[in-house]
């Protein structure tokens, strides 16, 4: 099944928004490949869910991209997903492993290749389509099939066929072993929606290889109207401006703690603060400036509820680019940087260096970058070098301008580098920033929000040929590397896999991990449960919190 991805790297300048991934992080490993009867549920399948607790509004500068779970890979818009739909297996709040959700259960073979799910009795979705098996398969064929390049159709490239023996029995068979395969069935690309007909699918599996045509074939099965098993049902979708859920009143779990959510999409921070202090909305998160958060943090009326993980933000270098091509310039620029100038500079010293793109939180993590620390970029170059910076405004927050410009000054007193910063919309940064016909940057700023909790996470996309940013990296060693590590059983032996993936990755510094952020949330005080929420998936769980 792998054939049906080889296009993805074509597809690079598509993928960009690949870089606000939904949800994951954290300090757990990875799903083993055996036997796994685990019945530890997220939601009691008894009395059917009602509602209750009032209406609850929500504020965050985020903005919902779609509601198709095959084309979705973005916080926002996979965080409503989250709610309103379901997969087979899901993290509980607070934990690391994955439990089961709409399958009760499920074994592994000896070999690791074929996971059998029996999935659960009494699901409707909410148009009223009862839950079985087919609907699995269809899912899971539908997302691989379509390859969206704006999706995550590359999270199931190991999923070889889906056999539904009977109504009850999903049987997922593998091309290879992969120890994540648990946990990233927990994301919101393998979100189960009914396969009664109210979502398209394409009859076979869509292969351009030119990435606007293959853009354009996924586009015509895109499905905007959200069909799910979940907690809530979306009332309304106001683009741009707002997202209303509504309890779902056949949930097969508990109940949601409110009636109603509202999620409003803001233009500024300063205009969601001013919200948030007057009572116009219940909570705010992602994201305030330090000094916003400053003031925020000294209101006797605010509640602070900081969590656990966080985005990580990290420099990209394109090597495919004259400018950085050179891997001693690379290397220059990451002896250049001082996180915890950063820190302090940009942040007030509320962010947390990080010196590997796997975060310490991981057992794993091995700051290998931590070696520039004692170097100079004169270590590596003599000749002064040129080349533009860019970032996407402000789609990091309002804090993005400041630190590009403490990074262009950092590398400007070292004498070595004229850095030109290039702030571009984001719609066209998405387009510009890959190799491609639409041009390329060489060195440029993103964001991560991991998708599942495994080191993983932090390693496919950055440094597999067919990953995101791993598309321009496009090393044959690596590749071996990371595609050992997921076909790795043994824990001991992976993290001795994943210690040379990280050695490497600072060897050809073809990205520069910066900084992870704490995420916090900020919240009126009649509102209780966030602190509930608030774990390494970074989920935001609306069904947890509750307005006294």
């Amino acid at each position: 099944m792998r054939s049906k991805y080889q296009g993805r790297a074509l597809a690079g300048a598509l993928a960009l928004t690949l870089a606000l991934a939904a949800c994951g992080g954290g300090g757990g490993e990875g799903a083993e490949g055996t036997d796994d009867t685990d019945t530890t549920d997220q939601g009691d399948n008894g009395d059917q869910a009602t509602g209750g607790g009032g209406d609850i509004i929500f504020g965050t500068t985020d903005t919902v991209v779609t509601l198709d779970p095959a084309k979705a890979y973005d916080f926002a818009s996979s965080n409503i997903l989250q709610n309103v739909g379901e997969t087979l297996v899901g993290f509980p709040p607070g934990e690391t492993e994955p439990a089961p959700l709409l399958a009760e259960d499920w074994e592994v073979s000896d070999d690791g290749l074929t996971y059998t799910f029996t999935i659960r009795e009494g699901v409707t979705f909410s148009n009223g389509h009862e839950l079985t098996s087919e609907d699995v398969k269809f899912s899971l064929d539908r997302v691989v099939d379509m390859a969206h390049p704006a999706g995550a159709a590359s999270m199931l490239f190991v999923i070889d066929s889906v056999e539904t023996p009977d109504e009850r029995t999903a049987v997922v068979n593998l091309s290879q072993p992969n120890s994540t395969f648990l946990a990233r069935l927990a994301y919101t690309v393998a979100t189960i929606v009914p396969s009664d007909g109210s979502y398209p699918a394409p009859s076979n599996a869509i292969e351009e290889e030119d990435a606007e045509e293959a853009e354009t074939a996924a586009e015509e099965f895109v499905q905007e109207e959200l069909i799910g098993t979940g907690p809530y049902t979306v009332a309304e979708f106001r683009e741009g401006e707002s997202i209303t859920l509504e309890a779902n009143p056949n949930y097969w779990g508990d109940a949601p703690a409110n009636d109603r959510v509202m999620i409003r999409f803001f233009q500024t921070s300063s205009q969601m603060k001013l919200a948030l202090e007057s009572g116009e909305i219940d909570v705010a998160h992602r994201d305030f400036s330090p000094d916003e958060q400053a003031d925020l943090e000294g209101n006797d009326d605010i509640q602070v509820i900081a969590g656990e993980g966080g985005r990580t933000r990290y420099i990209v270098l394109n090597p495919f680019h004259d400018e950085v091509s050179d891997p001693d310039v690379r290397r220059a620029i990451a002896a250049a940087m001082d996180r915890e100038r950063i820190s302090e500079d940009v942040f007030n010293g509320k962010v947390e260096p990080i010196y590997s793109m796997i975060p310490p939180g991981y057992p794993e993590s091995q700051p290998y970058f931590q070696e520039y620390d004692d170097m100079e970029p004169s270590d590596f170059i003599d000749e002064t070098v040129s080349f533009s910076l860019h970032y996407g405004g402000e789609r990091y927050g309002p804090t993005e301008p400041s630190l590009v410009q403490v990074i262009e000054r950092m590398l400007e007193e070292s004498g070595l580098f004229e850095v030109e910063l290039v702030s571009t919309d984001w719609a066209q940064f998405t387009t510009e920033a890959w190799p491609g016909e639409d041009g390329q940057y060489p060195v440029f700023m993103l964001g991560w929000n991991p998708d599942y909790i495994d080191p993983d996470t932090y390693v496919e996309q950055f440094y597999w040929s067919e990953g995101f940013v791993g598309s321009m990296y496009n090393d044959p060693e690596m590749d071996e590397l990371v595609l050992a590590e997921q076909a790795e059983l043994d824990a001991d032996a992976r993290t001795d896999i994943f210690d040379q993936i990280q050695q490497k990755a600072a060897e050809d510094v073809v990205n520069i991990p910066l900084f992870q952020e704490v995420p916090y949330v900020f919240a009126r005080p009649e509102i209780s449960g966030l602190e509930d929420t608030m774990d390494e998936t970074l989920i935001m769980r609306y069904w947890l919190v509750s307005k006294n």
